[in-house]
């Protein structure tokens, strides 16, 4: 009967080993078992199968007794006798009780087998093993298993947190901070100053970081009056770490004035990377609402964290360069999404009056300076207060403009082209949801970078990854306590490796109007005040040089010369047409409207023309005081390509930044068209077709149901189509356009809304999402240093030809030229399909000359002007339905004033 029992469990124990790691392996894949498992796949199988062998042994006997005794079959004994190896021959005995050996051997193996397995193992990591995973624990208890302590002293504190250079704060507030950090905290608090891009400001929201693998300790001191705790959402905890008191388990909050010391083993899983929010746990809901949150980001194993400036070790902050000695270095941001207290707080400004709930005069705000990021708030209503208190205008289209207004305190990422970057997005609140939204276009990132993992690295790519294994996204929701990591695609600069400022803030119009805001700052050259990551030292971004720095470049395969010293134009070209080629003309702006001139001026020396900028402003306000007012910096350049070095503006308060150069292009800094000298160009030479669509924003009455009209209807309509939906003869319906991949796409934009739908100045932009293009200029919003990307209603300028204009002219007459002048872009025929764009290169009386003759004819009343925007696209990806919208005022979407720009199959 054993020996029969021994051959069942030991042929079942054989099958269970051979087919226990395959069906493993058909679930899970070889890689996720080798990052998850302490041992080898097949020991681990030959484990289960010797441990399932002792369990089934027993019950197999008792089976096979059971019908023994059922059949008549007598066993002799007491009762019945079981004989371990019947009669036999002594030939036959060996085979037996070989026969039987299997499940013998069964026995002893399930007791020693798991150690031995376990210890082989840890001797000899599978070789599937990821590189960068960390050794796993013997036990899986980071803290109890070797892992390396990495320890932090944090205190919980009430502050009274500053949420901007304007002095707005939150008295009420709370923080974690580290202890050596205490005494710096106060002395912000006693300053209220406030950092613009959030820099080192010891005010600000908790990060601290570990490795995959390390154990955490913190030594957690209460300095409240209440008590609080730190409790860390997604990690393993033993009870006495766990930061709350639920059930039977033991109280582990501190105290008031009390400290406590708390442990967490972190997990060796590299899929663990990522971002992990805390906060005190039990009744902390306004604590949490005041700021008493953080964030633990988990590194791979053995990296080391650099600050961002200076690279040297530091111990938190938001920002950081991470090297990673198993794969690639990277720039790191933690952006923290949360409100300002609950929605009965107030938020008082810098004379501790309250802001108001509504800001219907200014931004049309609920609550602005209540939607923060790590503590920081920009909300409208304080850039465009600047200028109304002054009694002057102010124009919505500006909002994020740092020409117009200086740069944000709300977190502003810094980055160099090229660079790998992860953005580490969480929710410190806890009462709304919010949606960061990334701008830029072909900046995007994959909803499971695993699936992909190169992707973030990279640089130009004009043909990325088609048919993706992950959807590509530009938005990620997120509600109270979620965290999500972003890898960008193609690095910093996105796919199209622009220079600029990429606007990211919450999708939710009333939250960003209300301060939930920021835009990362990618640059093309050196920065006093920003490290290179280490991987890069041996190419890094150049230092930014001077026009005269540009003399004798070989720039797109000729020497750039002084005009005076060309030779032979097949070889060189002169500095000052490659440099006034990517300037906006030069002239002194008639007012804060006049967007056609940026002034620009050069001065000529021995060795050649030296370019500057225009006069730093002599105003002082929050977010701006020049150290050399009245004085004019010289523009500098990026030696290897020749182009400005970005950011090209300084700050001028209220003033409209003017139109980009080359007949408002929309690719000032990629250029419009690649080539071999030229490969970041935006459009490739080998694009099958440039799309072209002047597009018109028109308001009308629009039936919405059979019972309903808005009267003040939105449209965003083909110009030539605009006659025929007024007239019902199309219907009023959101606009669609379409391309395919590897198309590019042309946009004139015009308006004909009507100023008295808009508070008397009304203006209009498109925002699309997803496709390359250049963010200076065809991101359609005034992000940080871009240049003006909004427009006004062109019959606002009041200018018309007084004569047709046929095929082949190069000169017009219109009925004035107010505000016009020599150098400048206009649009012959704005709101038509067949408008054209020329230079001004003479005016005598009223009539114009132009750069080069017409095209096309155009009917006498034509509108002239110069209130006209280009944006310019690049197709590269099938992103299907593409949404666009006017980015003025977010309450222009409930009127209509949005579409879709469809990408299809090549």
């Amino acid at each position: 009967l054993f020996q029969r029992a021994g051959l069942t469990s030991g042929l079942f124990a054989l099958l269970l080993a051979i087919f226990a790691p395959l069906v493993t392996l058909a679930q899970t894949g070889s890689v996720l078992f080798a990052v998850s498992a302490t041992e080898n796949i097949w020991l681990a199988g030959l484990r289960d199968a010797l441990t399932a062998s002792l369990v089934s042994l027993p019950l197999i006997l008792l089976a096979l007794g059971w019908l023994a005794r059922r059949d008549g079959i007598r066993l002799a004994g007491v009762g019945f006798r079981v004989r371990l190896w019947p009669r036999t021959t002594q030939g036959k005995l060996w085979m037996q009780r070989a026969l039987a050996a299997p499940a013998v051997a069964a026995m002893l193996w399930s007791l020693v087998g798991p150690v031995a397995a376990t210890q082989a193992a840890s001797v000899a990591p599978p070789a599937g093993l990821l590189a960068g995973a960390a050794a796993a624990p013997l036990n899986g208890n980071t803290c109890t298993g070797g892992g390396f302590e990495r320890v932090y002293n944090v205190s919980a504190i009430h502050v009274d947190i500053p949420l901007n250079q304007f002095g707005d704060h939150d008295p009420a507030g709370y923080m974690y901070v580290l202890d050596e950090n205490i005494d710096a905290v106060r002395a912000q608090e006693a300053s209220r100053q406030v950092s613009p891009g959030l820099r080192d400001d010891p005010i600000q929201a908790l990060v601290i970081r570990a490795n995959l693998g390390d154990c955490l300790v913190v030594n957690f001191t209460n300095r409240l009056n209440t008590d609080a705790s730190i409790s860390i959402q997604g990690l393993p905890y033993t009870v006495d770490s766990a930061g709350s008191q639920v059930g039977h388990n033991p109280n582990s909050f501190a105290a008031p004035g009390q400290l406590i010391t708390y442990r967490w083993s972190t997990p060796t899983d590299p899929n663990a990377e990522g971002a992990y929010y805390f906060r005190s746990h039990g009744a902390s809901r306004q604590q949490v609402t005041h700021g008493l949150f953080g964030g633990l980001v988990l590194e791979p194993a053995g990296s080391s964290y650099l600050h961002p400036e200076t690279r040297q070790p530091m111990k938190s902050g938001w920002e950081a360069i991470i090297q990673d000695p198993n794969g690639v270095d990277f720039r790191e941001f933690v952006i923290m999404f949360h409100e300002v207290g609950d929605e009965d707080a107030d938020i008082f400004d810098k004379d501790n009056n309250k802001l108001p709930v509504i800001d219907s005069k200014l931004s049309g705000a609920y609550r602005p300076g209540s939607r923060a990021l790590n503590y920081r708030s920009e909300p409208f209503y304080d850039r465009f207060k600047l200028r109304d208190d002054a009694g002057l205008p102010f124009d919505k289209a500006h909002g994020y403009s740092s020409y117009a207004y200086g740069d944000p305190a709300t977190p502003i990422p810094r980055s160099y082209l090229n660079e790998p970057t992860k953005t580490r997005i969480m929710h410190g609140g806890s009462e709304l949801f919010h949606v960061y939204h990334l701008h830029g276009g072909a900046i995007r990132w994959r909803r499971n970078p695993k699936n992909e993992p190169a992707e973030f690295t990279g640089g130009l790519k004009k043909t990325p990854t088609q048919n993706a294994h992950s959807t590509r996204l530009d938005s990620q929701g997120l509600g109270p306590s979620e965290a999500f990591t972003l890898e960008h695609e193609c690095g910093a600069g996105g796919c199209q490796q622009s220079a600029g400022d990429f606007l990211w803030h919450c999708h939710i119009g009333h939250h960003y109007v209300a301060g939930m805001w920021s835009f990362w700052r990618v640059f093309d050259s050196q920065q006093p005040d920003l490290a290179v990551l280490p991987d890069m030292d041996a190419t890094p971004a150049p230092q930014p040089v001077n026009s005269l720095g540009l003399v004798g470049k070989i720039i797109e395969g000729k020497e750039l010369v002084p005009a005076d010293q060309l030779t032979d134009a097949s070889t060189q070209r002169a500095l000052e047409e490659w440099i006034e080629a990517q300037l906006p003309p030069p002239g002194v702006p008639l007012d804060t409207e006049d967007a056609t001139v940026w002034n620009w001026s050069k001065v000529n020396t021995p060795t050649g023309p030296l370019y500057l900028g225009e006069p730093e402003t002599s105003e002082v306000w929050p977010n701006y005081a020049s150290d050399t007012p009245g004085q004019r910096p010289e523009i500098l350049f990026n030696p290897d390509n020749g182009r400005y070095a970005w950011p090209l503006f300084k700050p001028h308060l209220g003033q409209r930044p003017p139109f980009s150069a080359n007949g408002h292009s929309g690719a000032p800094w990629l250029g419009e068209d690649g080539s071999a000298e030229r490969p970041d160009g935006l459009c490739p030479s080998w694009v099958p077709n440039i799309r072209n669509y002047p597009i018109t924003a028109i308001e009308l009455p629009i039936q919405i149901t059979n019972d309903r009209i808005d009267p003040v209807g939105m449209l965003y309509v083909l110009s030539e189509e605009k006659d025929a939906v007024r007239n019902g003869q199309k219907p009023a319906e959101p606009l669609t356009i379409r391309s395919n991949v590897g198309d590019c796409v042309d946009i004139i934009l015009t308006s004909e809304q009507l100023d008295e739908n808009h508070n008397g100045h009304a203006k209009v932009n498109l925002h699309q999402h997803f496709v390359q293009f250049d963010p200076q200029a065809s991101d359609g919003v005034i992000t940080g240093m871009s240049y003006e990307q909004s427009i006004r209603p062109y019959a606002t300028e009041g200018r018309t030809l007084t004569a047709a204009a046929v095929t082949g002219d190069s000169d017009i007459t219109v009925n004035h030229v107010n505000r016009l002048r020599t150098g400048i872009f206009i649009g012959v025929g704005l709101g038509d399909a067949d408008v054209e764009v020329r230079k001004i290169t003479a005016i005598n009386g009223t009539t114009i000359t132009l750069d080069r003759p017409l095209d096309t004819g155009h009917s006498a009343s034509a509108a002239v002007g110069v209130e006209f925007v280009r944006y310019r696209w690049y197709s590269d990806v099938d992103s299907g339905n593409v949404f666009f919208h006017d980015h003025v005022n977010f309450k222009n979407w409930d009127h209509g004033l949005f579409g879709a720009h469809i990408v299809e199959p090549p």
